[in-house]
């Protein structure tokens, strides 16, 4: 399969008891798939992000703050079946009211511990084979916002379609 690199969707998130979680998927399964990346593993992976930030927390405190038109910087990798995928997404994430978009791209993992260690990117070929516009912007907000990497988070996400 191959990876997508641009969104645009709803995304609404609501906090669940144990309970109401067993009562949605009860209610939902004749509907539903696993996706297809989940699928072959259980129907579950794991999710790591590591969020960027200012040092003042500029990102968390629009978030806090409920602006509408919010932006998250993190790069994003997954774990299936305790492997983890050969490939990371540097990934800026938009926030305009109830509309979610998503640009990312596509980052060889060995690039990985350079893009958040160095500051100095230059001759890597990550960023020039059609990444441009993704990595200009990281750099933008690296140069403007002194971004850093802040937070990694960690879940198991286990997604749907519908059938």
């Amino acid at each position: 399969m191959t990876a997508k690199l641009h969104f645009r969707r709803f995304e609404f998130k609501y906090l669940l008891t144990a309970e109401q979680e067993f009562e949605i998927k009860r209610h939902i399964r004749r509907y539903v798939a696993a996706d297809a990346f989940a699928a072959p593993y259980g129907g579950a992976y794991k999710v790591y992000s590591l969020y960027y930030d200012s040092p003042r927390y500029y990102y968390y405190w629009q978030k806090m703050d409920g602006v509408n038109r919010r932006k998250k910087i993190r790069l994003r990798t997954y774990r299936y079946d305790g492997k983890f995928y050969p490939y990371a997404f540097l990934e800026i994430k938009r926030k305009v009211d109830a509309i979610i978009l998503k640009d990312r791209m596509l980052i060889d993992r060995t690039e990985c511990e350079r893009l958040v260690t160095e500051s100095d990117m230059s001759g890597s070929k990550f960023f020039t084979d059609g990444n441009g516009e993704v990595y200009a912007e990281f750099e933008s907000e690296r140069m403007t916002r002194s971004i850093s990497p802040k937070i990694l988070v960690v879940y198991d996400r286990e997604p749907y379609l519908g059938k």
